[in-house]
């Protein structure tokens, strides 16, 4: 009895590897990485406004990025931001699924989708700061998923002109979801060319090649009398995907997106090769589980970061909440040598607290980072070092002037605008102050902040008996940014 039972709960291949995927997954995200995670929320912000909104559905993808900047909030508590992504991704794996009709051994190829998106999330580090992308973390999760949804839909469709009319209204798609309405009709033109015998094939390529004439056209036309549109004429055919430069510079953070688009045309075309998509031999096991085993290892080594990179990240966050004993602490348990950001960080904890700071390295010239835009030292020399330490060593106007260069530069994020309201504050414009601080309280986490800080606009007499506040010393810059 015992030994028919456990042979009836044995556990498939792809329940076994999709469990131990999940487990990777929670160790990378929230185990390994939830400091970044927080950092990641507190850079960037979501703005309900109607003028952000009227003018993300101008742009080809803007409603992913809405959506996604919506959803990226709960990376605010890394493990909760971290459950709503691995549910989106598994949700995404049954797409997948059920749109590519995988049996057998071939449905492990569809976790390799979720992974190659963890890896879009692990590879970025200071290149968070020149990301302009509202929704990053969430935004091709969820064009991942209507790909596949709209390519489901395709497919459950029984006859050849109800086909046609679904991927029609894939195309008009464009202005919502971009590229990711292209990929759907895409793989619907695979698809459907790759099945059926040879004379309903010469009927598919025939409506794929007009279709495809579309696809190449639709764009265009979008571009050019869609009023209101700011997209890049060159790069139409890309928004919906991160804003990055279709460059060398940012070719490995478009190397998880073109793995995952690989990934899924690769999927659509073994409908053409049904013994390989239902195979259970010990062969195509191997060799799949061994794609989705180089995947993960990918994804490992994406999540490796410098342990100075993660303590001055930490450091970062405590500055916010003034716990300067904390980042003393990090400065005297780190293993590896401190970096110079990390020393002036530190020097200002020490000063806080009435001690001696270390003595200070001198600034190496050039980036140090090969030439690279994203890893630019100037960016992340001003917005982690200058924005705060101005602030708190009573320059406001430059600490402000330097939130706002990066504001227009590469998007709004909540550590701005919090730098922003704070230096307005302590400058006396209360007006600009209430402007910063309703951003904040229009998101879900950042609201108790600007609850609290709301109290200071309302009556800034209480500024005085505020420990944070008191401690700024007078401003005496003689420039003024405001």
């Amino acid at each position: 009895m015992s030994m028919k039972l456990s042979a009836y709960i044995k556990p498939s291949p792809f329940t076994i590897t999709a469990s131990a995927v999940a487990l990777l997954i929670i160790y990378l995200l929230p185990v390994r990485n939830a400091v970044f995670l927080r950092w990641m929320d507190d850079m960037s912000i979501y703005d309900p406004s109607t003028s952000n909104i009227e003018w993300l559905l101008h742009y080809p993808g803007g409603v992913l990025q809405l959506a996604g900047a919506f959803l990226s909030q709960f990376m605010y508590h890394p493990w909760v931001g971290s459950m709503i992504l691995m549910a989106l991704w598994g949700v995404l794996t049954a797409l997948a699924i059920k749109a590519f009709r995988l049996r057998g051994n071939s449905s492990i190829l569809a976790l390799g989708i979720p992974m190659a998106l963890l890896a879009s999330i692990l590879i970025v580090d200071e290149t968070w700061l020149t990301i302009p992308s509202q929704g990053y973390l969430f935004s091709q999760t969820l064009g991942a998923t209507i790909t596949l949804t709209l390519l489901l839909l395709y497919r459950a469709a029984s006859s050849f002109a109800l086909r046609c009319i679904i991927a029609a209204i894939t195309l008009l798609g464009f202005p919502f979801f971009g590229y990711y309405a292209l990929l759907a009709w895409l793989l619907e033109a695979i698809a459907e060319c790759a099945g059926g015998n040879r004379g309903e094939r010469w009927r598919a390529c025939a409506a794929a090649a007009a279709g495809g004439t579309a696809a190449v056209i639709l764009p265009l036309i979008y571009h050019t009398y869609w009023t209101g549109t700011w997209a890049e004429r060159k790069t139409i055919y890309l928004k919906g995907l991160p804003d990055l430069i279709p460059s060398g510079d940012d070719l490995p953070l478009w190397m998880p997106l073109i793995v995952m688009s690989a990934l899924m045309l690769l999927l659509c075309l073994l409908s053409a090769f049904p013994t390989i998509r239902e195979s259970r031999s010990r062969t195509t096991l191997l060799s799949f589980t061994g794609i989705l085993g180089i995947m993960c290892i990918w994804c490992f080594s994406c999540s490796s970061k410098p342990e100075q990179w993660r303590a001055f990240v930490l450091m970062q966050h405590y500055m916010q909440r003034n716990e300067w004993g904390r980042i003393i602490s990090i400065m005297n348990n780190i293993k590896e040598e401190p970096s110079r950001e990390m020393i002036l960080v530190a020097n200002l904890a020490a000063n806080m607290l009435g001690h001696d700071g270390m003595p200070v390295p001198a600034e190496k010239n050039g980036n140090g980072n090969g030439g690279s835009f994203r890893k630019n030292s100037t960016y992340t020399s001003t917005a982690l070092l200058t924005v705060p330490l101005s602030y708190y060593i009573g320059r406001p106007n430059l600490s402000y002037r330097w939130a706002m260069e990066h504001c227009v530069k590469f998007g709004k994020r909540a550590y701005f605008i919090k730098y922003m309201t704070k230096c307005a504050l302590v400058n006396g414009e209360y007006g600009l102050a209430k402007k910063y601080n309703d951003m904040l309280r229009r998101t879900i986490f950042h609201k108790e902040w600007a609850e609290r800080t709301a109290r200071f606009i309302d009556n800034p007499e209480l500024m005085k008996e505020d420990p944070e506040f008191a401690s700024i010393p007078a401003n005496t810059a003689t420039e003024v940014f405001f």
